[in-house]
């Protein structure tokens, strides 16, 4: 008997119904708003955008759309306003609103990007692994990269283009322990080698299950090396503190061998601490949702030795993971926990940061 997966790929097999996903605000700045849509009809797409606080209109803009899916960034919005976006297309005209962010005193003094889950060598996603990319060996498409090399190389393009001064990659970087999948992955890095970049582990990377169950010391011609232990990047404005928290062979992660090492490279400065790891810290003993990551009977302890340190020394910090290919954001008293999504889950996901001289 055929099985479900195998079924549901069947061209005999009607597609179910799904409707495209809406036009959204996907992601904000301090004055810009990108515009995301799941299918939009063909033709002219003219957006346009007002602060309904500052009354500052933006011109409007217009691209050219094939038809599909697609994205478009709005620039020129007004800082810390509620703002109002009208976007006309073909099929009609649709207004969203947004709020952009405030805008922190001073000069900017860093930009910060991340990714995660780039799972190279994969050829499938979704929750239960049954969406599946369009056939490469198509006319007119035999020479298009997989998936996973596509959103992979598009999220860390848009960070180099957005003027990242440096990206850190929280593992998963390949699907599994084989060397083609580093192979592939070296590929990815080495198309950016001016953008200095930070290399975690997942537990995709050291899963054991691939040819190479040992992980390598380093990927690509620019040997970008994996983080081990507890890595620190100190920029202008604000401290990186990369931390590895993986166990081999496993899938959850442990802050056992790095949580004093993280809290002591937090407390040996007075600048804002952005911390970086691939597991997330659960808020409870069992995960809420899949896949497990670390156990609240380990993060919440951590959670609060740090923001004990927050409250003494009034710095600001940010934990960043991804593991579960979704975007998160709670705050644990004076700690701010965010995930970051899988970069094919979410079609070239990556999350920025900026460091002004005021926040």
């Amino acid at each position: 008997m055929p099985s479900l997966s195998r079924l549901l790929r069947s061209p005999a097999v009607p597609r179910l119904p799904f409707p495209p996903s809406p036009l959204q605000v996907w992601a904000v700045g301090v004055d810009s708003a990108q515009i995301t849509w799941g299918s939009l009809p063909a033709g002219v797409i003219a957006v346009r955008g007002r602060g309904t606080r500052a009354g500052v209109a933006t011109p409007p803009l217009q691209i050219e759309h094939e038809g599909g899916p697609g994205g478009l960034e709005l620039t020129g919005l007004p800082s810390g306003a509620e703002v109002e976006i009208v976007v006309e297309h073909a099929g009609g005209q649709e207004t969203l609103a947004a709020r952009t962010l405030d805008r922190p005193s001073g000069e900017l003094l860093s930009r910060v990007a991340t990714a995660s889950d780039l799972h190279i060598g994969s050829d499938h996603f979704g929750a239960m692994k049954l969406m599946f990319d369009h056939p490469r060996g198509r006319p007119g498409f035999e020479d298009l990269p997989s998936i996973d090399l596509r959103t992979s190389s598009a999220a860390l393009a848009a960070a180099s283009t957005w003027g990242a001064d440096h990206l850190v990659l929280k593992g998963d970087v390949v699907h599994h322990s084989e060397q083609s999948h580093y192979d592939a992955a070296g590929a990815v890095v080495d198309q950016f080698p001016d953008l200095p970049m930070t290399l975690l582990p997942g537990n995709h990377d050291v899963d054991g299950l691939g040819n190479h169950p040992v992980l390598p010391d380093f990927i690509g011609g620019r040997e970008l090396a994996f983080t081990r232990g507890v890595d620190v990047i100190d920029m202008p404005g604000v401290r990186i503190v990369a931390a590895d928290v993986t166990v081999e062979r496993l899938g959850t992660g442990t802050l056992v061998l790095v949580a004093d090492d993280t809290l002591s490279a937090i407390a040996e400065v007075d600048v804002p601490c952005l911390v970086f790891v691939h597991q997330q810290l659960q808020p409870k003993r069992v995960a809420q949702h899949w896949p497990p990551g670390i156990s609240g009977d380990e993060a919440n302890p951590f959670l609060d030795r740090l923001d004990a340190l927050v409250k003494q020394t009034g710095q600001s910090v940010l934990i960043s993971s991804g593991h579960t290919h979704r975007n998160r954001v709670r705050q644990h008293k004076n700690v701010l926990v965010t995930e970051v999504g899988c970069t094919h889950h979410w079609g070239g996901v990556w999350a920025g940061y900026e460091i002004y001289e005021g926040g």
